[in-house]
């Protein structure tokens, strides 16, 4: 199953320097299904990256949601509580505190995202992106340490892709005329290519069940981080 959410900024106009752009990532999200036959067993599903961008002629326009401040309270809590992965990346099963779906067959549910941010003039573009898991969407009925640390090799992987999309951004010869579409092609090839990377994740490691696969696919994705180390300095 594909979770897909389309995040929107909405109501007010509000002018952003000419030639900025803003994409909102979708979450990945993770689930483990506790039935007998999988119990213990990490299911795993990611969605693609979603994004919107607002243009008129040569400049950008931000639409933001008008919300009751109690509302707008609650997001920046939750906000201050997302888990970015170069400030803490070790996860425990403190950090699930979304409230389980009592009629869900899954038992947990994990979600990250890569955030990216950029913006362009007539010579060069300028980025920031964030690789983030969201404690407030991410939830747990049941807890053992192989399946811990098989949601952490899915964090893991969505750090070994925002590397990846740096490298790439950084490699990118700017081409103002296209930047726009050439920024969101080279995004939802990165999407696709860790989409098909976590469910190869899942499908070696019998999600986690597998237990040699598990510790081959943990080595194999520390040597990859390690190996785009160079990019591991991303502007935030």
């Amino acid at each position: 199953m594909v979770l897909t959410q389309f995040i929107f900024l909405l109501n007010l106009f509000l002018p952003v320097p000419q030639a900025a752009a803003k994409i909102i990532a979708e979450p990945n999200r993770s689930t483990v299904n506790p039935t007998a036959e999988n119990a213990g067993a990490s299911q795993c599903n990611h969605s693609r990256g979603a994004f919107t961008f607002i243009r008129t002629g040569t400049a950008f326009f931000a639409f933001v949601p008008i919300a009751p401040p109690e509302t707008i309270g609650r997001k920046i809590s939750a906000e201050r509580e997302n888990i970015n992965w170069r400030s803490r990346r070790i996860l425990n099963w403190n950090d699930f505190k979304g409230n389980p779906v009592a009629a869900a067959s899954n038992a947990a549910l994990t979600s990250t995202s890569i955030l990216i941010n950029f913006g362009y003039d007539d010579q060069s573009l300028t980025y920031k992106i964030q690789c983030v898991f969201y404690p407030q969407k991410s939830w747990t009925k049941v807890q053992s340490n192989h399946i811990l640390a098989h949601e952490q090799g899915h964090f893991d992987i969505s750090q070994l892709f925002t590397r990846k999309l740096h490298k790439a951004l950084s490699e990118y010869r700017f081409r103002a005329a296209s930047v726009d579409r050439d920024v969101q092609k080279i995004y939802q090839q990165i999407s696709q290519d860790q989409a098909a990377f976590q469910q190869l994740y899942d499908n070696e490691t019998n999600y986690s069940r597998n237990l040699a696969e598990q510790k081959n696919w943990q080595d194999k994705i520390e040597k990859e981080l390690e190996e785009l180390k160079p990019y591991a300095g991303y502007p935030e």
